[in-house]
């Protein structure tokens, strides 16, 4: 009855669209992928956005930066136990996690608990919109090892700050960031803490995946997202 009635569906990404296909059952030639945007609304700050998240969060020194939900499919639990193997091989970095506290968090913060590091692994439930281009940037990398999404969008604006990144090798984030970011099997904790370690000690690659970011985020626009919608409804009239 659904697909019916219906001329056209959108989805945010190609695996978006095949979850459509596969779940709603809908010709494949009636879904059109329109990427979403966020690439514009982020940029490089220079060393003021430190002194900016610190006065006002009290996150100081060097940090890796997650922001997720506290939801299953985030995978807190496993980036903190990876973030404590990558500190015992040598790293110094905290871990911050921005998101607001979900019925999950309690798994998170038990795990946080018995780290050999815990007092590093900082929860900010809060940030302000008008502050996260300065938490971006800020962080020497970014890392969101999602089990599933259907578009990433920290992902792009951690690239437009110009922060590196580290995510998934599963669902969506090969087609956004395959060869951007460093992916990993968001459920493999060692290969996790060997990347995160890899791009902390690694300046070139950091420098590389910093650059390769900022150049993949100029194609992710909320003007095209705007643009695709209206010549898609024009096409059907």
């Amino acid at each position: 009855h659904f697909n019916a009635r219906v001329d056209a569906l959108i989805a945010a990404s190609e695996f978006g669209k095949e979850e459509i296909v596969e779940w709603y059952h809908a010709k494949p030639d009636k879904v059109h992928v329109i990427y979403l945007g966020g690439g514009e609304n982020f940029t490089p700050l220079d060393t003021e956005a430190a002194k900016r998240v610190a006065e006002k969060y009290g996150i100081e020194g060097d940090y890796i930066l997650d922001i997720s939900l506290h939801t299953r499919h985030k995978n807190i639990p496993s980036l903190i136990q990876a973030y404590s193997i990558a500190r015992g091989k040598g790293i110094s970095q905290k871990l911050v996690i921005v998101g607001a506290n979900n019925d999950y968090r309690e798994e998170a913060y038990r795990v946080a608990r018995i780290s050999a590091y815990t007092t590093d692994i900082i929860f900010v439930p809060y940030v302000k919109s008008a502050d996260l281009n300065a938490i971006y940037c800020a962080a020497d990398l970014f890392a969101y090892p999602s089990l599933n999404e259907s578009f990433p969008l920290p992902v792009i604006e951690a690239f437009a700050s110009g922060t590196p990144v580290i995510t998934s090798n599963t669902t969506v984030f090969p087609e956004i960031a395959g060869n951007v970011a460093i992916t990993v099997d968001p459920q493999d904790i060692s290969a996790l803490a060997d990347g995160i370690y890899r791009i902390l000690t690694d300046a070139t690659l950091s420098e590389s995946l910093r650059e390769k970011g900022l150049e993949c985020a100029k194609k992710f626009t909320w003007k095209h997202t705007a643009e695709e919608p209206a010549k898609l409804y024009e096409n059907l009239c």
